[in-house]
C-alpha cells in the first residue's frame, strides 16, 4: 500500500475508559485494537522504503523529466561508490547513453544529459569519468 493510497478511515479504534477517575499523570484510556486493520509498524514498514543515498538537485531533475532520462538506481549507486573509492570529488558517470555528473562527497547528481544534447558539449570541473 502506498503512502498516497491511504485514506482517512473513519473507522477509529474504540476507546474505552477504564477507570472512574481521569488522572492529568496517568492516562485512564486504553485503545482496543482492531484486528481488521494493519498495525501502524506494518503500514509504516510497507510504505515508506529506505531512502537512497543518491540526491537529485532540482536542476537535475528538471534536466531528467525533460530529456525523458530512465535512471538505474543500482547502477548508479555502484558507479558513485567506486568513484568515491578512489577519491574522486565531482565525476562524470556514463551509463548506456546518458551521462550523469555527480558531486560525490555530497552524493548528488548535479545534472543528466542524454545523448542528443552530449553532442558538441564541453563537461569541466570533473576530476574522474566512470563507465557504470
Amino acid at each position: 500500500m502506498k503512502v498516497s493510497q491511504l485514506q482517512i478511515q473513519r473507522n477509529y479504534q474504540n476507546v474505552k475508559h477504564v477507570g472512574k477517575q481521569v488522572s492529568p499523570q496517568k492516562s485512564s484510556f486504553k485503545i482496543e485494537k482492531n484486528p481488521n486493520l494493519p498495525s501502524f509498524n506494518d503500514v509504516l514498514t510497507t510504505t515508506i522504503k529506505p531512502e537512497r543515498e543518491i540526491q537529485f538537485s532540482a536542476h537535475a531533475m528538471k534536466r531528467i523529466d525533460a530529456r525523458n532520462i530512465n535512471v538505474d538506481m543500482e547502477r548508479l549507486e555502484t558507479g558513485l561508490e567506486v568513484v568515491r573509492k578512489k577519491g574522486s570529488r565531482n565525476s562524470l558517470l556514463l551509463m548506456d547513453n546518458d551521462a550523469f555528473l555527480v558531486n560525490v562527497k555530497n552524493k548528488t547528481v548535479i545534472t543528466a544529459v542524454d545523448q542528443q544534447s552530449m553532442k558538441n558539449n564541453v563537461f569541466t570541473n570533473i576530476d574522474s569519468v566512470a563507465i557504470v
